[in-house]
């Protein structure tokens, strides 16, 4: 046995040596050479054996190629599966320093406040709102989403944590009255549960913003593209394919904003709640789908750009208790923003036609 293993390893390399030394030949040689060549090796028996190991170097070569191939796909199902882990554990921490913080101050947001599914929905929210923008920096170096819940975080901890603070006030004390109400006035506070019962508001604009840098990086030189791109979401997609994200989009949009005017009490005099609901979810669709099909069809970047900021500036507004709420513009005149926002794509259009928004995309 040992014999034929030291025969086996002395023959293969001078089989395929003389195998390289042949095709040289093959090559170089005469058309009735190269046939009288093939003839001659067809009958050697040697020649038969050679053909054998060339044929199981190949497979073993096909097995390594499989191999290292199988190798990266679990590579990259484990880099999805500790990048969706390690966002979660992130809004995890983000959900319980918010919440021990405004427990700490004297908010009545404890588990037994509330029923289990207004439980889940709260403290789900916290931990959502910040595990969306940690998943699109991890998984595609999206930093805006990310930039915007710092300081979002930031903001609503400062106001919080810094004179005055919150101060509780029973409405006898405000009223004059000489009995106490039990009903409890906060001044100079509620900013964490107003962000922790908006955060799926807050969590939409954080996606569509990250939508926007996205489209931006892989339209524009600088700065660079993003590394893995989803092939679902080339920029600019398919007429069919776009249209498909912007109606999902423009869904996801209405939904949350029905919610939150519903939330906030946005009502209509007359009895016709209905039709201010129905009007207003058509609008909350269209105001949402038209930028997000201009931007993934023609790379418009300010239509949904400034979608992104109305979203924002929308929810931001619902920190301080104000009669004039905006949502309330936002949500039945729509149209009004809608035209602002065709308005804007418009003079990007304009622009692109001129060669100015090229010039300055190539540069940048």
């Amino acid at each position: 046995m040992n014999v034929i293993r030291s025969l086996t390893v002395l023959y293969v390399p001078w089989a395929l040596i003389v195998t390289a030394i042949g095709k040289l030949a093959y090559t170089s040689g005469t058309p009735n050479g190269r046939q009288r060549g093939r003839k001659a090796s067809a009958d050697c028996p040697s020649s038969r054996r050679l053909t054998g190991a060339h044929r199981a170097i190949h497979h073993l070569s096909d097995i390594f190629r499989e191999n290292k191939e199988a190798g990266r796909t679990h590579s990259k199902t484990y880099a999805l599966q500790t990048s969706r882990f390690f966002s979660l554990a992130i809004g995890f921490v983000h959900a319980v320093g918010l919440l021990v913080v405004a427990v700490s101050l004297g908010y009545s947001i404890g588990p037994s406040e509330y029923s289990p599914v207004s439980l889940l929905w709260r403290y789900g929210g916290l931990v959502v709102v910040a595990a969306v923008p940690v998943w699109l920096a991890v998984r595609f170096r999206l930093i805006t989403p990310l930039i915007a819940l710092t300081l979002t975080t930031a903001y609503v901890l400062g106001v919080e944590l810094t004179p005055p603070g919150p101060t509780f006030r029973d409405v006898a004390e405000l009223e004059g009255l000489a009995e106490p109400t039990g009903i409890t006035v906060v001044e100079n506070g509620l900013y964490i549960v107003r962000y922790m019962v908006n955060a799926s508001v807050w969590t939409v604009g954080f996606l569509f913003l990250g939508l926007v840098e996205y489209a931006v990086r892989n339209t524009w030189t600088y700065p660079p593209s993003v590394p893995g791109s989803v092939p679902w979401l080339s920029i600019p997609a398919p007429q069919r394919r776009a249209t498909a994200i912007a109606a999902a989009g423009g869904l996801l949009h209405a939904a949350v904003m029905v919610w939150y005017a519903a939330r906030l009490g946005v009502t209509l005099s007359g009895g016709l709640e209905w039709l201010l609901y129905l009007f207003g979810a058509v609008g909350m669709w269209v105001i949402a789908a038209v930028p997000l099909y201009l931007l993934v069809r023609h790379r418009l970047i300010a239509p949904a750009t400034l979608l992104t900021l109305f979203i924002l500036i929308d929810v931001q507004a619902a920190f301080t208790a104000n009669v004039e709420d905006p949502h309330t513009l936002y949500f039945g005149g729509w149209f009004f923003y809608l035209g602002i926002i065709l308005i804007v794509a418009g003079i990007e259009y304009g622009l692109r036609r001129l060669d100015v928004y090229q010039r300055f995309a190539s540069e940048v």
